[in-house]
């Protein structure tokens, strides 16, 4: 475990105490690792997408995956994938299935004229940018039952977090060490 894995794990787990569980979302796509070690994982994990898909798809899908501090699976996929944007992290105290439910309400987007396009939400380089923009009702509709949204920093060098401070966003930076 690296300096930076341990920083990670200690700001996520010690922020979300009283917050629920903490949740990956983790995009297959961004590295074919993520999907073999989701398949190994004790973990568990559920595709954000619905019902039989392809192999292809599922390879490169998006995956809901309950997390443990110290874990192995967990601090592996912080060992390679923090700065790689392999996805972004989540406190909730719902039951697993609510938040999947949840969470799948924002896969698809209509654009000004209609037409349906991914929502890829879960990349930290997409949260960044997406939910600063967002007004109280929109806040209020992605939030649901989620306390807390953790992502990478563009460089990888910080922990942004992500909650509500009433019908405000709270967005705070946390330095990791070099």
């Amino acid at each position: 475990m690296n300096s930076v894995t341990e920083a990670v794990t200690r700001k996520i787990w010690g922020a979300s105490a009283g917050h629920g569980d903490v949740y990956a979302i983790l995009d297959g796509a961004r590295d074919r690792r993520i999907h073999k070690d989701l398949a190994a994982s004790p973990l568990g994990s559920r595709c954000l997408y619905e019902g039989a898909i392809p192999k292809a798809l599922a390879e490169t899908a998006p995956y809901l995956v309950p997390l443990k501090a110290w874990d192995g699976f967990t601090t592996r996929v912080l060992d390679q994938g923090w700065g790689q944007s392999w996805g972004i992290w989540l406190a909730s105290d719902a039951p697993v299935l609510d938040v999947r439910r949840h969470l799948r309400r924002f896969l698809m987007v209509a654009d000004e004229l209609g037409h349906s396009l991914y929502f890829r939400y879960y990349d930290p380089r997409v949260l960044r940018v997406y939910l600063p923009t967002c007004n109280e009702q929109e806040l209020g509709f992605l939030f649901g039952p989620v306390e807390r949204f953790w992502c990478e920093s563009q460089d990888g060098k910080a922990v942004i977090e992500y909650s509500r401070r009433g019908p405000e966003l709270e967005q705070r930076v946390f330095p990791l060490p070099a």
